[in-house]
């Protein structure tokens, strides 16, 4: 990216502009390359862009500092950063809020992000070293508006603990300084290692899935785009998903189902089953209020059939059937292991799976069998699933 002279801030000339000072531009389709600039001009409308220590903004600076967070969110539906008001521009390096170091970038919780103008240009002049501090500070706003609370992409938030699964290996890496291709900042904290990865993703892609691969297919399942060779491509959850599994280990033949004894509803069940027979020895099986427990005593056992799910694992997929007794197999379907995103481990244990038929991330309850606990948590781990406890 060289420099520029200023422009208007209007589809064609953004354009022109893009198309010579933009490099990731150029390498989306004709279409795509449309949606970012409506998106880039939302962006400049909807953001306070300013410059500080008589750092000047004119309107190609705002063009490139929407290009880099259009760049990382083009492929989400929930994409502009609505908790962070104001971006902040310095020529160079700045003082911290405690005024004891000196930043070039900085994503803070009250709403505010402050980059060094100097370093913003460099992330795009020299596009392979992995540092792009546009791209490092939108991933940080791109985290931190999900956890305030603002609107925030649904997939991400949903998928966000998966991605965690599959990057822990690679931030231990950096932990604990072992040979690894990201450079040791990220080793700081997970929010960082996050920034460092989709630098890196963006910028040398084929060092990730070569390294790392099942981190490479979450990033690009988070963001909905990868690049290879220039050209970007958009929408590619389904792929990755497919390619993602075929690096996962899979699991031994394993089935696991609700036990009614074990289930809530059995409670309530038994408690109207007991109330049911008193009130039949009382006042007969006739009377009004007995009909109407025998029918509520009916409707729980079968309510609980008709919801009730059933796991089987099995190699790299698992089949997953809803309802018993009567209602045995009234709907079934297969998922991936990529598709398995969490275990909450409580009473009931509680998978967290991801649908690519309608986009959506579904929850089952299962009672665990009896013995089934730590070498199947074990085995979840190996496969990149989310263990929440």
């Amino acid at each position: 990216m060289s420099a520029a002279p200023n422009i208007n801030l209007n589809p064609t000339e953004l354009e022109a502009f893009y198309g010579s000072y933009f490099s990731y531009y150029n390498g989306l389709e004709a279409l795509y390359q449309k949606l970012f600039i409506k998106r880039c001009l939302q962006f400049i409308s909807e953001k306070e862009i300013n410059g500080a220590d008589d750092f000047k903004v004119d309107d190609r600076v705002k063009a490139l500092v929407a290009a880099s967070a259009v760049q990382l969110t083009l492929g989400l539906e929930t994409w502009n950063l609505n908790y962070f008001e104001e971006i902040e521009l310095h020529a160079s390096d700045f003082d911290s809020t405690t005024g004891t170091l000196k930043y070039i970038g900085e994503t803070n919780l009250q709403g505010l992000i402050k980059l060094s103008w100097k370093s913003f240009m460099h992330g795009y002049k020299i596009n392979d070293d992995n540092v792009n501090l546009g791209l490092h500070e939108f991933s940080h706003a791109l985290r931190f508006n999900s956890i305030k609370g603002n609107d925030h992409d649904y997939f991400i938030d949903n998928y966000f603990n998966k991605w965690l699964a599959c990057a822990y290996e690679a931030f231990y890496d950096l932990k604990n300084k072992r040979e690894t291709i990201f450079r040791s900042y990220g080793g700081t904290n997970i929010n960082e290692f996050l920034s460092v990865c989709i630098e890196h993703y963006f910028e040398s892609p084929e060092e990730i899935i070569k390294k790392y691969p099942l981190l490479y297919y979450a990033t690009g399942i988070l963001l909905n785009q990868y690049t290879n060779t220039n050209k970007t491509k958009l929408g590619i959850r389904a792929e990755f998903l497919s390619e993602q599994n075929k690096h996962l280990a899979g699991f031994t033949k394993q089935t696991m189902q609700n036990q009614f004894l074990k289930h809530w509803s059995f409670k309530l069940w038994a408690f109207v089953f007991a109330i049911l027979i008193y009130n039949m020895s009382t006042s007969g099986i006739l009377n009004p209020i007995t009909l109407i427990l025998f029918l509520m005593f009916v409707c729980i056992f079968f309510w609980y059939h008709y919801n009730a799910v059933k796991f089987e694992f099995n190699g790299k997929e698992i089949l997953i059937e809803k309802g018993s007794l009567f209602f045995k197999k009234r709907k079934t379907w297969v998922i991936s292991i990529a598709q398995l995103i969490s275990l909450r481990t409580e009473d009931e244990w509680i998978f967290t799976y991801y649908s690519n038929e309608d986009a959506f991330f579904y929850e089952e309850k299962i009672n665990p069998p009896k013995g089934v606990n730590e070498a199947f948590i074990a085995n979840c781990k190996q496969n990149k699933i989310a263990v929440l406890r």
